[in-house]
């Protein structure tokens, strides 16, 4: 029986490993926890920062497990809930409207952010607290499995998001 450490970063080099096989799986999920961050998020050292340690460290693991189908990847970031612009009492920015997803891998071939970007003055802000969501981030899912696996957008809209009016963010991200 094969045995792999269960921290999140081994299973990213494994998940790679398996993924870069003929073939091997085209998709894997790896959660972390804890950014639900309440409190002394703080911006260089804290919970929010070692968080986001672990991500990088999490998407390294996949570059060194995916080898050279690293080309052909994308790395695709979700979270559950957004961020209040502004720190709370306890140096949080918990549970606000607006958030921010991360891609990367071998067919993110440009730097860029996409966004309606709304501004961040008090009247530009959801309830005048958080950041204005502005793109359905379904639609960045939809761009990503319509590049990886060559599917179109209005099947993916239909039948996996179940919303047949999806926008279609594709040229925004690979174009």
């Amino acid at each position: 029986a094969l045995s792999v450490p269960r921290d999140s970063v081994s299973l990213a080099k494994y998940a790679g490993q398996e993924m870069a096989k003929a073939n091997g799986p085209v998709a894997s999920v790896i959660r972390v926890n804890e950014f639900d961050t309440h409190a002394i998020q703080g911006a260089d050292e804290g919970n929010h920062p070692r968080q986001l340690q672990l991500v990088d460290e999490i998407i390294g693991a996949y570059h060194d497990g995916l080898g050279k189908a690293w080309d052909r990847s994308i790395i695709l970031t979700l979270t559950e809930f957004g961020r209040t612009v502004a720190a709370n009492g306890t140096e949080g920015t918990d549970h606000g409207y607006g958030s921010a997803g991360l891609l990367a891998g071998g067919l993110i071939t440009k730097a860029s952010v996409v966004s309606q970007w709304p501004g961040l003055a008090k009247n530009e802000q959801f309830e005048q607290r958080d950041l204005m969501a502005t793109i359905d981030y379904r639609s960045v899912c939809s761009a990503c499995i319509e590049k990886a696996l060559g599917l179109d957008h209005d099947k993916i809209a239909s039948e996996v998001f179940y919303t047949p009016k999806l926008p279609r963010v594709y040229d925004y991200i690979f174009s």
